[in-house]
């Protein structure tokens, strides 16, 4: 798909969900909650670039929150998202960046401070993140294990929990 009509589809089904829980008094009420949305863009830098008809992203990354609305933005290139969305962003799970200017730009759109942690986020291996969130007053070094294996890993135990546990869920 075209860049044009992929940012012509994203806006749209974006600026739709936004509206529709604006108009329908999201979150006003102390009944059940509603569903979260997530809108996740993979290969972001094509779409949110800057310049590149951002505002309903912007708008998302500002106030999707209070109404439910999350925004995954996924990227290898950083630095080709539009920076204003970039800082509204609460959580980054940074996988390994070779260009310096892709680093110093998560660095400084990041809560925390991950200066310190460049060389680590340069030399970062497959299955291997830094995490950064509000929630959490560092940032965190873990290895993200390979879903597949995870689970073969866990059927090989003799654990009858763990088989009836996996029958039951996947």
């Amino acid at each position: 798909m075209r860049e044009q009509s992929e940012l012509f589809i994203l806006s749209l089904l974006t600026r739709t969900f936004l509206n529709e829980r604006r108009n329908s008094g999201f979150g006003l009420d102390d009944g059940e909650p509603a569903d979260q949305i997530l809108i996740a863009i993979e290969e972001a830098q094509r779409v949110l670039g800057p310049g590149r008809g951002t505002a309903v992203f912007r708008e998302c990354a500002m106030e999707g929150r209070k109404f439910g609305i999350g925004l995954c933005v996924i990227t290898q290139q950083p630095k080709n998202i539009d920076p204003r969305i970039l800082a509204q962003i609460n959580t980054y799970v940074v996988l390994g960046l070779s260009d310096r200017s892709d680093r110093a730009m998560i660095a400084s759109s990041a809560k925390q401070d991950l200066s310190p942690l460049d060389g680590e986020i340069q030399t970062l291996e497959r299955g291997e993140a830094v995490i950064s969130t509000l929630s959490v007053p560092f940032p965190i070094s873990c290895r993200i294990h390979a879903f597949d294996r995870y689970i073969k890993g866990l059927s090989a135990m003799k654990s009858d929990s763990i088989r009836k546990g996996l029958q039951n869920r996947f």
